[in-house]
Formats: structure tokens, sequence, C-alpha cells
């Protein structure tokens, strides 16, 4: 009964890994057509739930009753507009380099250092804008199934079935995260869909634009030194210029004065 057992291990050990390539290799011949939907996967919540953990033992979370109530109203204010009806949280880590990420699922990561350099909600909603996109389209996802040359099908395989290829994909899926590592259509989506969040929910829309020109020029004065798991949004100077002419073919004012709080009047009445 022991060796029935034993040889029984055995050949699961060797069949189970066959099945998950089979598996695999049949689903990777869908097209990810459906990318984009309503509909909510219970693994992309599971992926990004890990994700956060692992972001958290490695970042201590800020948990300022003030500065999380600011970060949920501005989030309340940007989800009546997003496609999917996900968990959004904006969580805010204990780190000073200047970072934002969001996570299959709908967590976005927010670091003391970029929430100390923002100087305006308009600039604080465009970084949230942008990283909601991400999450509300599966950018995460996405990107991972680019760079393993699968389709988001199979990718829910290995990770449901806890496959010898699971570890890998969700290092992938946490490198693209956390050193915003997308490719330019995915990350012109982010900007571009992002802002206009940001004018339906009555943000002004050049804190989109700001706050990306705010960190370039930030970027000069400072030497570079090896980012580490962290990279810089790449094309900042396109960036910036698909940005202007998205705000202009919409026919809105630029005004950058209004997001970086500058000039800003107020009238107070006296008698006499």
């Amino acid at each position: 009964m022991g060796r029935f057992w034993k040889l029984r291990n055995i050949t699961k050990s060797i069949f189970q890994p066959i099945l998950i390539v089979l598996m695999l290799l049949l689903s990777s011949q869908e097209i990810s057509a459906n990318i984009i939907s309503d509909d909510i996967d219970p693994h992309e919540l599971e992926v990004g739930d890990r994700i956060a953990t692992m972001v958290e033992e490695r970042w201590e979370r800020v948990n300022d009753p003030s500065k999380t109530a600011h970060l949920a109203m501005i989030l309340e204010r940007l989800k009546p507009y997003l496609n999917r009806p996900l968990p959004y949280e904006v969580r805010l880590i204990n780190d000073p380099v200047q970072n934002a990420f969001s996570l299959p699922g709908g967590i976005i990561f927010l670091t003391s250092g970029m929430y100390d350099f923002i100087k305006s909600d308009s600039e604080l909603a465009g970084i949230i804008a942008h990283e909601l996109i991400h999450s509300d389209r599966k950018h995460g996802m996405v990107q991972a199934a680019r760079n393993q040359k699968l389709s988001l099908v199979a990718i829910a395989i290995v990770i449901a079935t806890q496959g010898q290829a699971a570890p890998a994909i969700l290092s992938s899926v946490a490198q693209t995260a956390i050193s915003n590592s997308y490719s330019k259509d995915l990350e012109r989506e982010a900007d571009l869909v992002g802002m206009d969040l940001l004018v339906r929910s009555g943000y002004e829309p050049s804190g989109m634009l700001t706050v990306i020109e705010a960190l370039a020029e930030d970027e000069i004065k400072h030497p570079w030194v090896d980012p580490g798991i962290y990279m810089d949004h790449p094309y900042t100077d396109e960036r910036i210029s698909y940005i202007i002419d998205g705000i202009r073919e919409k026919g809105l004012p630029l005004r950058r004065k209004g997001s970086l709080n500058l000039l800003n009047i107020s009238v107070i009445n006296e008698e006499g």
C-alpha cells in the first residue's frame, strides 16, 4: 500500500507540470480580446493581494488618519468614472523615493516621498487617476502576459493551479507594477484616459501635466544613481507633449498655476 501511494505521488509530480504546460499551450492560442471588460477576475484579485503583502513586508505602511482620509477623498471622486467596480484602495507607504504604482485588483501604493512632492489636489488626483487606469484596464496583467508571451487566461491557469511557473509570473507582475515598466501604449492610455477622469471628476486636468514636468525637472537636479527596482516613467518629453495636445484637443484651458497652487487670490470684504 505504501509503495502504491509513493508511486501515485511520483506519477502526479511527473504529469502535473505536463498538464499545466498543455493547458498553457491551449489557452495561449486564445486572443486576449476581452482584456478590457466589466468582469472581475478572482485570480486578478488574488495576485494583487499577494503582491500587496510582499510590498508591505518591505515598506512600512503609513497610517496617518489625515493623509489616509485625504487620499480616500480623492479616490472617491474618481471611482464613479471607471469601467470596473474593483475594491479600489490607495495605501501610503514610508519611502522617500517619489513613486506610485498600482496592482492588479485595484490596490494603489503611493510613497511618502511622492505625497510630500505634490503641490495640489489636482496633481495628487492626476497621479491616482493614472494608476487607477492601469488597474481598471488590467495593464499589469497585460504587460506580464506580453513579457511571458502568454495569454491572460494562461496566466490565470498557472496561478490558480499553483504551477511551477507561478512564482516567475507573479514576480513579473510585481516588477511591472512597482517599477512602472509598462510599454508606451499602456502608459499613454493611463495618461490620457486618466486625464479624462480628472475632467469628469472636476479636477484641473493640468495636474496630470505639472506633476510630470516637476518630476522631470527634479531628475535633472540630481545625479543619476542606479534605481534598483525602480524605473522612472520612460519617454517623459513625449508624455508631456501628448498630454498638452490632449488638453488642447478637448478645448480645455491649460492652467498650470491652478494645479501648482500659484497666485490663488482671496477677497475679504471689510466694512468701510
